[in-house]
This record gives C-alpha cells, sequence and structure tokens, in this order.
C-alpha cells in the first residue's frame, strides 16, 4: 500500500480526534474506508472491490 495513502490516512484520523475527541470505530470508519477504497482504484483488484461493496451492504443492512 502506498505510503502517501497511509500518510493521508494517519492525518485525517488526527484531524478526527482534535475535532471530535473520539477515537472510537465509529468515528474514524469512513476515514478507513476511503483508504481502502483510494487503494483499490490504484491497484483495481476486483476481489477487492467486491470485499469493499459486500462490506457496505452489510454495514448498511441490504
Amino acid at each position: 500500500m502506498s505510503r502517501l495513502l497511509i500518510t493521508q490516512y494517519q492525518a485525517e484520523v488526527e484531524k478526527i480526534i482534535r475535532y471530535g475527541g473520539s477515537r472510537k470505530e465509529t468515528s474514524i470508519r469512513n476515514a478507513f474506508e476511503r483508504l481502502l477504497n483510494d487503494y483499490t482504484q490504484r491497484s483495481y483488484h476486483p476481489r477487492k472491490i467486491q470485499y469493499l461493496q459486500v462490506c457496505r451492504l452489510q454495514r448498511t443492512g441490504d
């Protein structure tokens, strides 16, 4: 995984914690999802994209 993507993720998490005051999984979930989405967009691996779609469906209950 790209160091740039990880650095951007870490900066986003720091910002969330600083302004939101929470370290809970629910508060940083979107940042982690963006990290995975950016990674899969760069690698275009079909199984990773399918895994993300399944996770999203399970989370929303569809």
